[in-house]
């Protein structure tokens, strides 16, 4: 249970303060590992632009400053396979529903 509030907490944050790009960017690698590489070819980006998009997230997240308020259907979304990636290592879900908002 306290994992799953704190994924709920944390996806919340990404949602609020990050842009797709940046959330999809910084998840991946943050959250699960994934190589700039790997980031690079999902976001249709250069490896030097995807390692840019993490460093703008950090950057962002440090400063605490919020963009936009968090849907919940979203929201929800993101949590649960958040969770399912992380429980099975299957990346293919996750990468699918970050990919959306990118689009």
């Amino acid at each position: 249970m306290e994992r799953h509030d704190a994924v709920d907490d944390a996806v919340a944050l990404l949602l609020a303060t990050l842009t797709p790009n940046q959330r999809a960017a910084y998840l991946l690698r943050e959250g699960f590992g994934c190589s700039y590489d790997r980031i690079a070819a999902l976001l249709q980006l250069s490896v030097v632009d995807a390692r840019q998009q993490v460093f703008r997230a950090q950057r962002r997240l440090d400063t605490g400053r919020r963009r936009q308020e968090v849907d919940s259907v979203a929201h929800r979304r993101l949590v649960q396979v958040s969770l399912g990636a992380a429980r099975t290592g299957d990346l293919a879900c996750l990468e699918r529903v970050l990919l959306e908002d990118v689009c």
